[in-house]
């Protein structure tokens, strides 16, 4: 592939990223009728000219036009205005007279204060509540019958079951991973098998059982091959984790792994980089940092970074080591 190729590709790759992206924060659409072109200006009406007098034809004398009224100052620069001072000096010696009080200073009139309106809007004139969703646990049952057999990307011919968000619907913290695993695709539970024990004592350690928290992935589906999910499936799933976010509401959401970072957080930057850095989702803190399934293949390299980002989650949530059970 030829350089300017290469570029135009890469530009298109970007550019379809970021729609994806701000389909998921929530632009559905763009309203046409800001895209309306302006209605032309209306012409002037013609106006025929005069006919030209004919020869030797006798025309009248032209109407003179009003000369415009002169006032006595305009007329005579001589005559001061009445209200005006004669001279700048005259207007400074008026001002500091009035500071020291030798000539009463001009005050407007008062004016009097509108009453205030003792009746309340009726209520069909309030504006509609547009926050958070009310009740949690209804919006995830509805967001559960909404997904039903989920056909909508092709991740849907290699999975065995759905992996719905799980947890605490009214949650302090959730939990974000990439996508379920083939152990997660078993059972169509979140973190399961050395994975889940690992987040399980992370947990422990912060003060909460898996029931306190919420648990979600990227993608509902396992990809195939068990790699990273395809950005057709990303496109599709993350819009229901937009609705979970938007019904739990939580304090804190961690986000597992760096695709699921770097999809979020709208950050291209190694994990190394990320975690430890507070950040925004959708309006909550949001803080990036490895997987439980990274940690349980480098234990060595990546317990003690995670525990640090954990430490951090704690602080934010006011937890500390000494209330821990």
């Amino acid at each position: 592939m030829t350089e300017p190729a290469a570029d135009a590709a890469e530009l298109i790759r970007q550019v379809a990223a970021a729609l994806r992206y701000a389909r998921w924060s929530g632009a559905e659409g763009i309203d046409r009728a800001w895209a309306q072109p302006y209605a032309p200006p209306a012409p002037a009406p013609a106006v025929s000219p005069a006919p030209s007098p004919a020869p030797g034809s006798r025309t009248h004398a032209p109407t003179p036009l009003a000369q415009p009224q002169m006032t006595a100052s305009a007329a005579n620069p001589r005559v001061p205005a009445a209200a005006a001072p004669s001279s700048l000096e005259a207007l400074l010696h008026r001002a500091a007279a009035e500071v020291r009080g030798r000539v009463e200073p001009v005050r407007p009139a008062p004016q009097q204060a509108k009453p205030l309106p003792t009746k309340p809007l009726p209520p069909a004139q309030l504006p509609a509540h547009t926050g958070a969703i009310a009740d949690p646990v209804e919006a995830l049952a509805a967001l559960r019958a909404r997904i039903g057999d989920c056909q909508r990307c092709p991740h849907a011919a290699v999975r065995s079951h759905i992996v719905h968000g799980t947890g605490n619907p009214r949650a302090r913290l959730m939990l974000v991973g990439v996508a379920p695993g083939p152990q997660e695709d078993a059972v169509g539970l979140p973190w399961q098998g050395e994975a889940g024990e690992l987040l399980d004592k992370m947990l422990t350690a912060m003060g909460f059982a898996r029931a306190d928290v919420f648990q979600s992935h990227l993608t509902l589906c396992r990809a195939p091959g068990d790699g990273v999910p395809s950005a057709a499936a990303i496109d599709t799933c993350s819009r229901f984790l937009r609705t979970q976010l938007q019904a739990v509401r939580p304090e804190v959401v961690l986000l597992f792994g760096e695709p699921t970072a770097r999809f979020l957080l709208r950050n291209p930057a190694p994990m190394t980089e990320q975690h430890g850095q507070w950040q925004q989702v959708l309006g909550v803190a949001a803080l990036a940092t490895w997987d439980p399934a990274d940690v349980v293949r480098q234990p060595a390299a990546l317990k003690r970074l995670v525990w640090a980002d954990l430490q951090l989650v704690m602080a934010r949530l006011g937890i500390s080591r000494t209330n821990v059970r």
